[in-house]
């Protein structure tokens, strides 16, 4: 890789322009998820969903909108555990994800009986990903050497 060949500017480049496409493809498609949650459902399930004794179709709704934070933590944390093996972090991903896992069933204790219901199974997977994702952000920024600057991957880059 361009780190292990100390070629740090290109490293940078390229880390910063996989975050930036990432993003680019993850949050209109979490967007997407979140407003269309109606029309996804209905694409899927038709009727289906009416069998249930409660209003399925709003519960499967609210389900994919809570659901959608987790496609932009999932890519970001995919993306991260990546950097990190590039970087010589083979394990620390693992780690990060187990973390994660582990605050998701917290959550998910939590939760539960408070009333959420299944609700709380969609919460809890959001807020895995949101901590696996976030550990994995700064983790990169802690193993690159301030190589990669996580503030500012979404500046625009100054024309030279």
């Amino acid at each position: 890789s361009d780190y292990s060949n100390k070629n740090f500017d290109r490293f940078n480049k390229k880390t910063n322009l996989a975050f930036k496409l990432t993003l680019f493809i993850a949050l209109p498609c979490a967007i997407y998820f979140a407003i269309n949650a109606s029309n996804i459902i209905n694409i899927l399930y038709g009727s289906g969903t009416n069998g249930f004794g409660v209003n399925g179709q709003y519960v499967a709704k609210n389900l994919l909108i809570i659901s959608s934070v987790s496609v932009v933590f999932s890519s970001i944390n995919q993306l991260s555990a990546v950097i990190l093996q590039n970087l010589n972090q083979k394990v620390l991903p693992i780690i990060n994800l187990g973390i994660g896992i582990a605050c998701k069933f917290v959550i998910q204790l939590m939760f539960l009986p408070s009333g959420l219901g299944i609700y709380a199974y969609s919460i809890a997977t959001a807020f895995g990903f949101v901590v696996a994702g976030a550990l994995n952000l700064y983790s990169v920024e802690r193993y690159s050497h301030n190589v990669i600057d996580i503030k500012y991957l979404i500046k625009k880059e100054k024309n030279t």
